[in-house]
């Protein structure tokens, strides 16, 4: 797949998917070693109980017997029995061990026993028929010989159980080599993994952002042939584009208002400005900065979310100029801008866009990018130099046949009869060249508004120096009045 087409969201997300599964099937591994080990621990243990019980249980029936010859056959019967079938259930419990070696052997557990208790029939028998010692002399001497034959097998048992352990101890060490082994393994894909993280910060993320930032330097100088040959991503082929149809249109429409030299001095100075307001390479450079130093410090989540709002609000710049749009359009649009202000910004401004119960207001249209210049007006000029403290707030709210849009700050303010002349069209004073700006932006965004809804719109503008400003765009639904 062309890395091109790739997002750059989705490659992040399959590089912690991707180290995720390492470490948990690492730890699953670690996991069911652990559990295996101690199984087998358990079941040899288990093992080495149920022998010692055999032998124990055994030597049980052996003083039941011994008992019963002095005390009479029969009075021990039922201890006899029990002791018996216990060592029959230790038998059985070691052929169901899977950890024993040769269980063949257990066999000769089970003949002993038959042949053992054979042996106490013959003596019980020997015994009812003549009580006399001499007489069951011998039946008691093969009694005493099977066991001892079987007491003489513990050594043999202990061994084998101890053999069993031993080879669980081999697959352990063995085990345990291969840990070794997985962690090596594990070192060098972790290395692979670093190296090829840093080829994607530095190839996806460095290189792309370095060169979109010297395309908006060349857009500045005045050069529109853009380099795109880092576009490493979804996204960052969406910038490279839209900044390849940004130039296209910014040359296309220098050289239409060349063409149209004649035309009225007034119209030509708002739609140029509208062009300045609606693609301000400062902007895009400052805030392609701003997330080429977000990439450095590793914060890519916020990068990320970066490049998607930029490139949002570039398409949304590019699609609707000279366009009508809504003011649903206008207030994503303009929450993409003032989260990426916010960003730039922190701790200097803050920035709030509030909208009314009505949902109507949503498919009222305006003109496109009527909301972002007076935003950023506030920025660049009311709130010029502040450090902390700032405050932009937005309100759009719709009641009965009216809209009102108003944007505040808390800036340093100044007087409207400043600004008077530039609202009008006039030359701006030499010496309030510094709200030339204010009056300009404000005054293409009055103008295209009166222009859009005529004898319909109204505006007020609430402002002195040292309190801020408060602008309010109303949109009647039925003509103006008086």
């Amino acid at each position: 797949m062309n890395r091109k087409n790739q997002s750059l969201r989705i490659r992040l997300k399959t590089v912690r998917i991707s180290m995720s599964a390492l470490i948990i099937t690492l730890l699953v591994f670690i996991l069911s070693i652990l559990v295996w080990s101690n199984t087998a621990y358990n079941h040899i243990l288990s093992g080495y109980q149920d022998v010692q019980q055999y032998y124990t249980s055994l030597s049980e029936c052996t003083d039941t017997v011994k008992d019963s010859l002095v005390n009479g056959i029969g009075e021990n019967d039922d201890d006899y029995m029990a002791s018996l079938q216990e060592a029959k259930d230790c038998v059985t419990r070691l052929k169901a061990n899977p950890y024993l070696q040769e269980k063949w052997r257990l066999d000769q557990l089970d003949n002993l026993l038959d042949s053992y208790n054979e042996a106490v029939d013959a003596l019980e028998t020997s015994y009812q028929e003549d009580p006399a010692v001499g007489a069951y002399q011998i039946s008691y001497e093969d009694f005493l010989e099977k066991d001892a034959l079987i007491q003489g097998t513990s050594v043999f048992y202990y061994d084998l159980l101890t053999a069993s352990m031993n080879r669980v101890q081999e697959g352990f060490r063995f085990i345990s080599l291969g840990f070794l082994g997985a962690g090596i393994l594990i070192c060098i894909l972790t290395l692979i993994w670093m190296q090829s993280l840093r080829r994607f910060f530095n190839d996806d993320l460095a290189k792309p952002l370095s060169e979109i930032s010297d395309n908006i330097s060349s857009i500045q100088n005045g050069q529109y042939s853009l380099s795109s040959e880092n576009a490493s991503s979804r996204e960052m082929a969406e910038i490279y584009q839209a900044l390849e149809e940004m130039a296209s249109k910014v040359r296309h429409a220098i050289n239409l208002e060349k063409e149209n030299a004649a035309l009225e001095k007034k119209l030509a100075q708002s739609e140029l400005r509208m062009l300045q307001n609606q693609i301000n390479p400062h902007f895009l450079f400052n805030t392609l900065n701003m997330i080429y130093i977000l990439c450095e410090e590793g914060e890519n989540e916020a990068a990320g979310e970066m490049i998607f709002r930029t490139s949002h609000l570039l398409r949304y710049c590019l699609d609707k100029q000279s366009r009508v749009s809504s003011l649903e359009k206008e207030a994503a649009a303009l929450q993409d801008y003032m989260e990426i202000q916010s960003k730039r910004m922190t701790g200097k401004i803050e920035f709030d866009l509030i909208t009314g119960a009505d949902p109507s207001w949503r498919s009222v249209p305006v003109p496109a990018m009527i909301l972002q210049p007076l935003v950023e007006n506030s920025i660049l000029h009311g709130l010029k130099n502040c450090m902390e403290g700032g405050k932009i707030t937005v309100f759009i709210e719709k009641e009965d046949k009216q809209t009102r849009i108003t944007i505040e700050d808390n800036g340093t303010g100044f007087d409207p009869k400043e600004i008077e002349p530039a609202l009008s069209g006039q030359q701006m004073p030499e010496a309030d060249e510094n709200r030339k700006g204010t009056g300009l932006g404000l005054f293409n965004v009055l103008h295209r508004m009166e222009m859009f809804y005529p004898e319909k719109f109204e505006y007020e503008i609430d402002s002195a120096p040292g309190r801020g400003c408060r602008i309010v765009l109303i949109l009647n639904e039925e003509e103006k009045h008086g």
